[in-house]
This record gives structure tokens, sequence and C-alpha cells, in this order.
């Protein structure tokens, strides 16, 4: 029923306006790359919402929200009628790289007696600065042009957070690099103690290769880091981060201790 005061006797003619949320809305991404060197370049970013089928004369406004759910970062207006509609976001140009990254043993570990490694992939990441339309989950659609001209289209599953606030999206495990990683206790008992971290990238590329060695930590009230090599990782409460440089045909290797408590 729809009920206007204060208006003089006799018929009117009215429209209503209402909001309906709609969950069947599909989303995917595309983001073409141009690569300038091996790991460096410019990527084309496009997000598409398909909205549902609606009534004749109704209109979707299509919102994407940033970190604070209250600050809609872009919208868009579709009328998407009997056969749906589509909606078309972003298409910017932002930077763009490539990186290898060794992630932690599966499971965090588990944490062995010894240093005996477990197999870990290296997987080639496409790092982009934090597209708010490129946060809604969704398939991605990635081709990756090199400087030669070579084209690889890869679908990939959606972004993910990286550690620095950028996101990255899953291209492939690499061929060349061959990791494995341990986390070790040296001591300790339910309150305190001290774990080893070992990781071991083999090159087996014809080219020297920069490895990320990414590392889950167990977040602990306090910890202290007693030794590393060959640099310092770059720690945060529930990561560790190191980077290192393989030469071809040769093996590198990054470890840290960390002393905790409760």
């Amino acid at each position: 029923m729809l009920r206007c005061g204060g208006a003089r006797p006799g018929r009117r003619q009215a429209r209503l306006r209402y909001l309906a949320g709609v969950e069947r809305v599909e989303v995917a991404h595309v983001v073409e790359v141009a690569l300038r060197d091996d790991t460096v370049g410019d990527a084309r970013i496009s997000s598409r919402i398909t909205v549902p089928p609606m009534a004749p004369g109704v209109v979707a406004q299509v919102q994407v929200h940033g970190a604070a759910r209250a600050a809609v970062v872009t919208s868009a207006t579709v009328a998407p009628g009997p056969d749906g509609g589509l909606v078309t976001l972003g298409d910017a140009v932002v930077p763009a790289r490539l990186e290898a990254v060794l992630g932690s043993p599966p499971d965090g570990g588990p944490v062995r007696a010894d240093a005996s490694p477990v197999p870990v992939p290296v997987w080639q990441w496409l790092v982009l600065p934090a597209s708010p339309a490129l946060r809604v989950p969704g398939p991605v659609l990635v081709t990756l042009e090199g400087p030669d001209g070579r084209r690889r289209v890869v679908q990939s599953g959606p972004s993910r957070p990286a550690p620095d606030g950028s996101l990255r999206v899953p291209l492939w495990i690499d061929p060349e690099l061959v990791g494995s990683a341990s986390v070790f206790e040296l001591r300790g008992d339910a309150r305190a103690g001290s774990t080893g971290y070992l990781a071991t990238v083999v090159n087996r590329g014809a080219s020297a290769r920069e490895v990320w060695i990414e590392t889950a930590l167990t977040p602990t009230p306090k910890r202290w880091l007693m030794d590393s090599f060959p640099v310092e990782p770059a720690l945060t409460a529930e990561l560790a981060r190191t980077a290192i440089r393989v030469a071809p045909g040769e093996t590198g290797r990054a470890g840290f201790q960390l002393d905790w408590a409760w």
C-alpha cells in the first residue's frame, strides 16, 4: 500500500522507488600486462560485473566498497532488462611486477626435531596495487606480453592480499626453481622456546633469479630474532620475508632463529 499525505483529492500518478539486494551477481576480472623486462611492467585492469535479468524499468546500481564498508569507492548504474546487464569498472593502467615466492611448508611446518626439509613449490605471483574492484572475489584472466612480443594467458583464481598491502594473483608454479623448507625446534616447553627456520631454493634456469621466502609465524607476546642469514628477515606478527638472489645452477639458502615466550 502506498499512502500519500497532504495531497488534494483526485487521481495522482506516483513513481515508487525501492532498494533490493541481489545475490546472483557474477564478477570476473581481466588483467592485461605489458612487461618491460622479465619482472616489471604495466597492467590494465578491468572488472566485469554481470547483473541478473530483472523486470522492465528496473535500474541496478553496482557499488564497490573500500576497506571501510561505509565508503563507496566506485559505482555504476545499469538497466539489466530481461537478459541481464554488464557493468565494467576500472580499466586503469597501474604498475605491475612478477614475484617468485617460496611460502611456508604445508600446515606451517610441522615443527620437527631436526632440520629435515619439506618440498615447497615456488609460485609466480602477479603483484598489483590494491584496486578496490579487484578486491571483489572472482576469477582473474591474466594476459602477459613480454618484451619480445610473446603472450601467455593464465586463468587464475581470486586475488589475495600481499604483505605490503598490495594484491597478488597466483599464476603458476615456477618449473626452474625447486624449493624446500623446514621448521625445527631448538629448545622449549609450553611457555618459552627457540625455533629455527631454513629454506633452500635450487635454480635450474639459465639466468639469476630473485626469490622471496615467506615464513608463517605463530604470534607470541614476546619474540626475539637471535640469528639469521644471509640477511635479517622483515618481520610482522605473523610473517617473515627474506629476498635472496640465486645464480643459475646454484643453490640459495636463507634461515633464522626466533626465541619466543608466552
